[in-house]
């Protein structure tokens, strides 16, 4: 039956029981009217319930039992769970949710929104279910100090500077170099100290020790609610795009090593022309530090890049190595050869220009997985025997031996955080963790059935209805959701909502743009664990050093590729050498210490 809690589902697909024991903060009163969203049902509907998720404890030990102990059939409990309907069903009674004060409360939020949907509403009180749902079920209304990102920087510096805090805030520690100084500004409280009145986040710590560990500052608080994407998975939006038609042209497999992506490229060039047989990042380092890995380094734009050699527990700064060397030759070599187009530079762009693509004129390029349909559909205008492929970054050689260890957060610096200028903070803290009531969740990611979602032939929700069919002209059910439902906020977020509207190319990419090592053995480097985190003065340290750095890095890298500069041993040396003398040893030293006490904590 299709009334089974949708945060068990997440738990079941994590192995683990995430969300079981958390709900001691049940949702509470039902809106009068529910925002006009869902339909008042005519009876309220009671199913069989499934047998009730183990908890993480269990789970493990089962996990740990042998085969035949395995097979043998579970115990029925004696008595039918019931369940009924779930928050956000037609038939759902919203009246049995008790608010969280008697008398309506205010609470001012600080809240951030991507400039197409700051431009379409001056409030989520407009347009969003969920606020309107909750103001009426919590007798909590949020009033909204709404900022386009654009806009943010300024705007919160300018809300520090008048010391007029609002009582939630929306991204805060995103806006310092360390999250303590957040705290020892009063723009975040320890939600540690309140733990009493978040008993369903309190239960995710518990149940995800990963989640804990990325959260705890240098000092030891836990300063923000954040967005938890579930099921916790290794994944990749982001890879190479081939033309595949081609690669069948010339008769060559799909590359996996550098050596033989250069030996496609050329081919490409050759036969159909390809002025951009690569499509090359303007920044020759790009946002995302494709190309790299495979040396063992990191080499993204606008990154400090510092990593770490886990042969000696040592920090580096990648953009000095060896390595990178050999990583900028590679591309001066490719550039002056022409499989890199000598305007490169002029497309100013994280993503390709459209027009290289659909003049055919690319063979390789970066893209993320939302843009994968609309490479494939500009390609079908001009020639529908066009097709694409996914293409895994390559290595050195085909096991990709020494491909840079990746490091994964699982909680990240954004979501709520509740400043010391609210009035009622434990009012505040109540209201946020309503967002990881695992009665919630399913209506937090999907709304109300009906009219954001129905339920599939398998019983599970699917966005639909005003998500799907908006009369805004909005694009993509990410901005439909975050203008109908939300995105921008702490809570348990459905990592796989809108895989409706990927196609099976999107959807393979989640796993066939993951790169590493085959052989974990070879792998020498990794990214810098989130655990590593600097004091007050370390992060200044490294900001005001890196800066320069930074910016040097970019402007060497343009100019060794392009040939403006001559690139040589002798050349490097001297590169090196003046970036050794813009303050990298402190630099490096600041991030050493960080590591050094993150080693010792997890000891």
């Amino acid at each position: 039956m299709h009334k089974k809690l949708f945060a068990c589902l997440l738990a079941a697909a994590m192995l683990i029981g995430i969300l079981s024991g958390c709900g001691s903060a049940a949702p509470s009163a039902a809106p009068a009217e529910a925002a006009s969203a869902a339909e008042a049902p005519a009876a309220a509907e009671t199913v069989q319930a499934e047998p009730a998720a183990e908890a993480p404890e269990a789970a493990l030990s089962a996990a740990e039992e042998d085969a035949s102990s395995a097979a043998e059939p579970a115990e029925e409990p004696e008595e039918p769970v019931p369940e009924g309907p779930v928050a956000g069903d037609k038939d759902f009674d919203w009246t049995t949710i008790e608010p969280l004060v008697e008398e309506k409360a205010t609470l001012t939020m600080f809240y951030t929104q991507p400039p197409p949907l700051a431009a379409i509403m001056d409030s989520p009180n407009d347009t969003s279910y969920l606020y309107q749902t909750f103001e009426d079920v919590y007798n909590v209304h949020i009033e909204f100090d709404m900022v386009s990102m654009m806009d943010a920087t300024t705007t919160f510096q300018l809300m520090i500077a008048s010391g007029d805090y609002d009582d939630i805030i929306n991204d805060a520690l995103n806006y310092y170099d360390t999250a303590d100084q957040a705290y020892e500004d009063g723009i975040a409280v320890d939600i540690l100290d309140y733990a009493d009145c978040v008993p369903s986040f309190m239960g995710v710590l518990e149940d995800i020790p990963d989640v804990k560990a990325d959260l705890l500052t240098l000092d030891g608080h836990v300063l923000n609610f954040p967005n938890l994407q579930l099921p916790i998975e290794e994944v990749s939006d982001g890879g190479f795009l081939i033309r595949q038609d081609w690669l069948d042209a010339v008769g060559m497999d799909m590359p996996q090593t550098y050596d033989q992506m250069h030996d496609v490229m050329a081919a490409f060039q050759s036969q159909f022309g390809a002025t951009d047989p690569y499509i090359m990042p303007y920044q020759v380092l790009s946002p995302w530090g494709v190309m790299a890995g495979g040396y063992g380094i990191s080499a993204t734009a606008d990154a400090n890049n510092i990593i770490v050699n886990t042969e000696t527990n040592k920090v580096e700064l990648a953009t000095i190595s060896d390595a990178y060397y050999d990583y900028l030759c590679m591309f001066r070599d490719w550039y002056n050869e022409g499989l890199i187009n000598h305007d490169f530079t002029s497309q100013a762009m994280n993503l390709p220009d459209q027009t290289i693509i659909s003049n055919e004129m690319a063979g390789i390029w970066f893209s993320d997985q939302g843009y994968i349909k609309t490479y494939q559909d500009l390609l079908a205008e001009v020639n529908p025997d066009a097709t694409l492929s996914l293409m895994a970054q390559p290595g050195k050689d085909e096991a990709r031996s020494g491909y840079i260890a990746s490091t994964q957060s699982v909680a990240g610096s954004g979501g709520f955080s509740i400043s010391e200028s609210c009035d009622d903070i434990e009012l505040a803290m109540k209201w946020c963790d309503i967002w990881y009531n695992p009665e919630l969740t399913q209506f937090i990611n999907y709304g109300y059935e009906g009219e954001t979602f129905e339920y599939d032939e398998n019983g599970k929700p699917v966005l639909g209805g005003i998500i799907v069919n908006n009369d805004l002209g909005l694009p993509s059910l990410r901005m439909s959701n975050g203008v109908f439902l939300c995105t921008s906020g702490g809570f348990i977020y459905d990592r796989h909502k809108f895989d409706m509207e990927y196609n099976e190319l999107q959807l393979a990419a989640y796993t066939e743009w993951i790169a590493k090592a085959d052989d974990p053995s070879t792998v020498k480097t990794s990214g810098l664990p989130t655990g590593a985190k600097m004091d007050v003065a370390e992060a200044d340290t490294v900001a005001t050093a890196m800066s320069d750095i930074t910016t040097h890095v970019a402007e060497m890298a343009l100019k060794f590729v392009t040939g403006a500069t001559e690139l040589n041993e002798q050349t490097y040396a001297q590169y090196v050498s003046e970036i050794e003398g813009m303050r990298l040893q402190e630099a490096l030293d600041a991030v050493q210490s960080a590591y050094d006490r993150y080693l010792e904590n997890i000891e």
